[in-house]
């Protein structure tokens, strides 16, 4: 059986209730505009986007995400994030997907470094991955039309938290939305 899938990392519940105060801010400030937003559960950082794969694949996908763990001392060397800012793919202009960056306390880029190197160990096992530069981000919502969002004057983000695990997840595409699962969490 495939599975679509990708490798995440997951936010903790409170990150989560505050990002869906943003969420709902914005929302109020764009009410006539199509826009799918993102709901609180499933709010994420994606690490890679793995697309459809059999078992035996995720299997070896988790080997490799416990061992770049092991090597890059993640376990000892708990990362923590912090939200920056609101940016938008392609620009702000005409957002297709809106989202807010995150950026690792320190100078370790330690979730860079896994992220690169996760991702060339993927490669080995001849599954495609995203080649342009990662930008380290939570999705708030998508839009199909590229349409001016209104962005409302915010205090300084006060989001920042550890990361606990690295997540392999299951994504189920249905008519209301993306429905995530994890399939195997690696507690870091």
């Amino acid at each position: 059986m495939r599975i679509r899938s990708f490798i995440a990392i997951n936010l903790p519940q409170p990150v989560k209730k505050e990002i869906g105060f943003l969420i709902e801010k914005l929302k109020k400030e764009n009410k006539k505009y199509p826009i799918k937003w993102v709901a609180d559960e499933g709010l994420h950082i994606t690490l890679h986007f793995l697309g459809s794969q059999d078992e035996v694949i995720l299997e070896k996908i988790g080997e490799v995400i416990e061992r770049k763990i092991k090597e890059l001392h993640l376990g000892q060397n708990i990362p923590k994030l912090f939200i920056t800012e609101i940016g938008a793919f392609p620009n702000l202009n005409r957002p297709r997907v809106l989202f807010i960056t995150c950026q690792e306390e320190g100078d370790k880029n330690l979730i860079r470094k896994f992220q690169k190197e996760v991702g060339q160990e993927i490669e080995k096992l001849n599954i495609e991955i995203d080649k342009r530069p990662w930008i380290p981000h939570i999705t708030l919502a998508r839009i199909k039309i590229p349409t001016r969002i209104n962005i409302p004057k915010f205090s300084t983000f006060n989001f920042q938290f550890s990361i606990n695990s690295i997540d392999l997840m299951k994504s189920e595409l249905t008519p209301t939305g993306a429905r995530y699962t994890i399939l195997k969490k690696f507690i870091l």
